[in-house]
C-alpha cells in the first residue's frame, strides 16, 4: 500500500473552495505570521472519471424510470456491477463515481431529490477519508448519506 491512498490531515481544499480565497485576509496573515504555513486554496472539481461514471449510470437508469419494472431490473443490474466493480477496485474514481451514480439515480427515482455536484464532491472527499466543510443549506445531510450508501 503506498502512502498516497492514505487520507491527509485537515481539509481537503481549504474553507468552502466554491467561493474563492476568504474575504477575510488579515487573519490569514496574521496565522501565517504566527505558523508559518497556510491553507491550500485549490479549485474543487470531482475527477472526471467519476464524473462520467456518475452520469453514466444516472442517464442510464433514468432512461428506465418510466416503467418501474424495467427499472427494477436495470438497478438490480446496475446494484450487482457497482458491487463487483467495488470489490476489485476499491474506491477508485470510476467504481465511486458508477456506486455515486446509482445511489444518485435511486434518490431521483424515490424522493424526487436530485444531488449537487458539491454534494457529490463532498459524497467523494469523505469516502477518501478527507473532511468536506459545507455552509447551511448546502446538503450536507444528502452528502454524508451518499457517502454512506
Amino acid at each position: 500500500m503506498s502512502t498516497n491512498s492514505l487520507p491527509g490531515a485537515g481539509l481537503a481544499f481549504g474553507h468552502y473552495p466554491q467561493r474563492g480565497a476568504p474575504t477575510w485576509r488579515w487573519l490569514s496573515d496574521a496565522l501565517h505570521a504566527a505558523t508559518g504555513s497556510r491553507m491550500p486554496q485549490r479549485a474543487a472539481k470531482l475527477p472526471p472519471a467519476l464524473a462520467s461514471a456518475c452520469a453514466a449510470l444516472q442517464a442510464d437508469l433514468a432512461a428506465a424510470a418510466t416503467e418501474p419494472q424495467r427499472w427494477a431490473q436495470r438497478h438490480a443490474q446496475a446494484r450487482r456491477a457497482v458491487a463487483t466493480a467495488l470489490q476489485q477496485d476499491g474506491f477508485s474514481p470510476a467504481s465511486a463515481g458508477a456506486a455515486l451514480g446509482l445511489v444518485s439515480a435511486t434518490l431521483t427515482q424515490h424522493l424526487g431529490r436530485t444531488p449537487y455536484p458539491t454534494q457529490l464532491l463532498a459524497a467523494w472527499l469523505m469516502l477518501q477519508g478527507r473532511l468536506a466543510e459545507m455552509a447551511t443549506g448546502e446538503g450536507k445531510t444528502l452528502a454524508a448519506g451518499l457517502a454512506a450508501a
